[in-house]
């Protein structure tokens, strides 16, 4: 996350109970202004996303398996292999600290 730019990034590893106890910990330590980029699947179950990212590697999944994993039927499915993906990041854009997906 800091190569890719961030000014900061926390690990907050929980168990399914502590989870929300642990994130509202995290929320508590940042400013309300603050965009959060969270790399958890598990997270969706507190939180509702502003915008959703599956990435897979390698071989695309078919259309069930993809599904099964989705956190949100409305998640971005992105394929990537050795530092590419097939996803323009011009596309994401911040407006009234939220994220906003341009077509």
């Amino acid at each position: 996350m800091l190569a890719a730019g961030a000014k900061s990034a926390y690990l907050l590893q929980a168990s399914d109970e502590a989870l929300p106890e642990g994130f509202k910990a995290f929320r508590n330590k940042t400013d309300e202004k603050t965009i959060v980029v969270c790399e958890s699947q598990r997270i969706t179950t507190i939180i509702r996303p502003g915008l959703s990212f599956f990435i897979q590697s390698g071989d695309p999944l078919t259309g069930v398996t993809v599904q099964k994993h989705l956190p949100d039927p409305g998640s971005i499915i992105v394929t990537g292999e050795n530092g590419k993906f097939d996803f323009d990041l011009r596309k994401l854009t911040i407006s009234n600290l939220q994220w906003i997906l341009k077509k």
